[in-house]
């Protein structure tokens, strides 16, 4: 990792700010000192457009700052139309000991917040200290993924009579990579300092650590970190008592699997999950997270089916998926993500019909497809680049104006 000056990496934080994008940016740092230094920094260099700062409190309920409905609020009432800038900083860390609830709750809210902020007219920076990694990771994982550029500022140093930051930035094309980058940095050296410590594994430590880099490592295609964390894991999902979280660390084992190329592995894997999610979906019909956690398994699986040339069988998996992504959006029209869900439905049941050679039913399932994306432009709602892509590229697919 490079060395560069505050002023440096401020300058490329500012290059951002200085084009007014609506956006989500991501800026992580070691110290508050850190933080204050880069927006002081940042200040000086927008005179015009000093940057606004909204304060969040993940710690404390009971605080203004602790409420994540509140925090986007707050952003709210500052878009003017000169197309502010926001940063949304901590304003301390939570207290210690694992698996704070409070905490947990505000970015498992803030995450629900994304598509009120990536809808504003504004340009707004989450800020994120080493003590707030692990639960945003954890909790807030759709959110995160949604921020471009991304900012690293890990600790300060003394050098030639100035202070200097240690730092990187990093701009991808895929913010699911930018951000499974960036989860894989913040988490794997806690993780390696559990394993080392010989410590059992706990619940709460495979929710905030071992899901995630395991995640992070697949996409990033790190199919030999993703090796260890298997070995370094054991026989975990014996030992989880939780069975959604079982049925996770299945999905992500069977995902290894299918990375590999061991396709019967994987299946395997994605039935003993979908069997855990049939149980709990029918246990609580009510509970839209156990819904479309089936949907998911019906998805992978329809993924395998796919790839062993079995069409029938994926049919039938990515009908069922249709099926519970319809009811939840349904449900809930304001969910955005719900209703993505239906769209990549229509999008696998074109593909097994362009497969077959069934010009009508593709078009159909197309059409479909393309129906959500715009109903959700339409309305106003958070579309992302690749989404409008998407788009633009099954009317040119359809000879559609």
């Amino acid at each position: 990792m490079l060395a560069h000056s505050v002023s440096d990496d401020a300058s490329s934080l500012a290059d951002w700010l200085a084009t007014p994008t609506p956006g989500i940016a991501l800026l992580s740092f070691r110290s508050q000192l850190t933080l204050q230094e880069v927006i002081t920094q940042v200040r000086e260099m927008l005179p015009q457009r000093p940057p606004h700062i909204v304060i969040y409190d993940p710690a404390r309920p009971d605080a203004e700052g602790g409420n994540a409905a509140a925090v986007a609020g707050k952003c709210r009432e500052l878009v003017t139309p000169d197309f502010p800038s926001i940063f949304l900083r901590p304003v301390s860390s939570p207290p210690g000991g694992e698996g704070n609830e409070n905490t947990a709750t505000f970015w498992k809210n803030l995450n629900f917040q994304r598509e009120t902020l990536g809808a504003l007219p504004a340009q707004i920076v989450l800020c994120l200290d080493e003590a707030q990694l692990p639960y945003a990771y954890a909790y807030a994982k759709d959110l995160i993924s949604w921020c471009a550029p991304q900012f690293l500022f890990p600790a300060l140093s003394q050098s030639s009579g100035r202070e200097e930051v240690a730092s990187s930035t990093k701009t991808s094309d895929s913010n699911d990579f930018a951000a499974s980058h960036f989860t894989w940095r913040a988490l794997h050296p806690a993780w390696s300092s559990l394993i080392e410590g010989g410590k059992p594994i706990t619940h709460q430590q495979v929710r905030q650590l071992l899901l995630p880099l395991m995640e992070a490592a697949l996409d990033m295609g790190l199919v030999t970190q993703a090796e260890k964390l298997l070995s370094e894991a054991g026989a975990i999902e014996q030992m989880l008592e939780d069975e959604r979280l079982r049925s996770q660390w299945l999905d992500l084992a069977g995902n290894l699997a299918m990375m590999k190329g061991d396709l019967p592995a994987a299946r395997a894997s994605y039935t003993a999950g979908l069997k855990i999610r049939e149980t709990l979906a029918a246990r609580d019909p009510e509970n839209t997270q156990w819904q479309r956690d089936l949907s998911i398994s019906h998805e992978k699986l329809g993924n395998i089916a796919t790839a062993q040339g079995d069409l029938p069988a994926a049919r039938a998996s990515y009908t069922a998926q249709l099926k519970i992504a319809e009811t939840l959006a349904a449900r809930d029209p304001e969910n955005t993500e719900w209703q993505r869900d239906v769209a990549l439905s229509f999008s696998k049941l074109a593909t097994i019909a362009e497969i077959e050679g069934d010009e009508g039913e593709a078009r159909k399932q197309w059409l479909g497809c393309i129906a959500v994306f715009e109903k959700l432009i339409a309305a106003g709602k958070h579309v992302t680049p690749q989404d409008k892509q998407t788009l633009a590229s099954l009317k040119q697919k359809l000879d559609l104006k």
